[in-house]
């Protein structure tokens, strides 16, 4: 059994070899399953032989569960991860902690101290909780789910926040991320920031990350020689994958409320012309022309086979929400729908039967020089 003290855990992210399997924050309604994982864990690992013991803690739990599960797949994530483990399998378990107990269950309840409040800033600011992540359910499929835990940090900070001056001509509750940092800080991280530009405390940057301007709080870049342009914006919560390139003046679009709604979020590659606004889920590799304005509600008219592209209905608060989902390496473009019966047309979204690789193959080749955050020596 891992001696990790339960208190002192805020989440736990449980893998199938590199596959994120489940995410469960230490919160009343997930905390059931976050023990019984934890009971049964020898360091990090949860092996086959656990599988008896656990789904009988849960069936000492709530019977029914079990029941449930094994007659309807995915509707209890964490109970289908026992039940249809093979012999072969095996769980690698891995612990985010705090040094304050039960930050996440009292910022649940409205309890939270400022010190817990402060720790859980601290761990998105590090990356270590987000306000969104790609988990793979029992079948291999992966979907986006919303971290609520990760809004819940960011609302507690704001609450407890003090209005303090930043710099000669600017005022405000939460901090600059890199306050205090050095160059050797920055050169140590590999990022490059220029000045004029804004990250906010709670925005995590990974390695190889160039910033020309505003990254908002919540927001997650992972780096790996991505570029966010002059005048571009990622704002609150957004999720950016490696290799993301932002073109100058656009924009990512945030989200504050309603609670749980799911961020924007751009997977790895992703490249984004001038002058942009962009919402959804957008699939790896895309590439999204000049100008395109992803507004919410927009239709989206897929030229490979012409028809609509549905949306992804997430529940929020019980209510059904569309979200755009893209579905990778596809060209997104702006456009216009004229009805047959109407002199006026409709802004659209268009998906181009080209691909974003045949794009990008057509594309004069860029400076590599541009993206990198590695000093070369002369």
């Amino acid at each position: 059994m891992n001696d990790t003290a339960l208190e002192n855990i805020a989440v736990m992210r449980v893998y199938k070899g590199s596959d994120l399997v489940s995410v469960i924050p230490n919160v009343p309604g997930k905390d059931n399953s976050l023990r019984i994982f934890h009971t049964y864990a020898i360091g990090d690992s949860i092996t086959h032989d656990a599988v008896n013991p656990m789904l009988a803690e849960f069936v000492k739990l709530k019977a029914t569960l079990v029941t449930e599960a094994e007659a309807t797949p995915g509707l209890h994530p964490n109970i289908d991860l026992p039940l249809r483990m093979q012999p072969n399998d095996k769980f690698r378990v891995e612990y985010v902690t705090t040094k304050l107990p039960n930050v996440l269950r009292d910022l649940r309840a409205g309890k939270a101290t400022k010190d817990q409040a402060e720790e859980a800033m601290d761990l998105l600011n590090d990356g270590k909780m987000r306000l969104a992540e790609k988990v793979f359910d029992y079948s291999g499929k992966a979907q986006w789910q919303s971290q609520l835990h990760g809004r819940e940090a960011m609302s507690a900070y704001f609450s407890f926040g003090e209005m303090r001056m930043i710099g000669e001509h600017a005022c405000d509750k939460v901090p600059l991320k890199f306050a205090g940092w050095t160059a050797e800080d920055y050169i140590r991280a590999g990022i490059r920031v220029v000045p004029g530009s804004v990250i906010r405390k709670g925005a995590y940057v990974g390695r190889g990350t160039t910033i020309m301007n505003l990254v908002n709080v919540g927001a997650y870049v992972s780096g790996g020689e991505s570029l966010i342009d002059g005048g571009a914006r990622v704002a609150t919560g957004a999720q950016l994958g490696f290799g993301v390139k932002i073109g100058g003046g656009s924009a990512v679009e945030g989200v504050l409320a309603p609670s749980g709604r799911m961020p924007t979020i751009l997977e790895d590659n992703v490249e984004i012309g001038a002058q942009c606004e962009v919402s959804g889920i957008i699939g790896r590799n895309c590439f999204i022309g000049n100008g395109t304005v992803m507004a919410s509600g927009k239709k989206i008219w897929d030229e490979r086979t012409n028809e609509w592209l549905k949306p992804a209905l997430m529940d929020i608060g019980g209510k059904p929400v569309a979200v755009p989902v893209i579905p990778e390496d596809r060209v997104i473009v702006g456009g216009v729908h004229m009805p047959k019966d109407s002199e006026f047309g409709s802004l659209i979204i268009r998906l181009l039967k080209k691909s974003a690789t045949e794009v990008r193959a057509e594309m004069p080749e860029k400076n590599p020089d541009l993206y990198s955050t590695v000093l070369r020596a002369n």
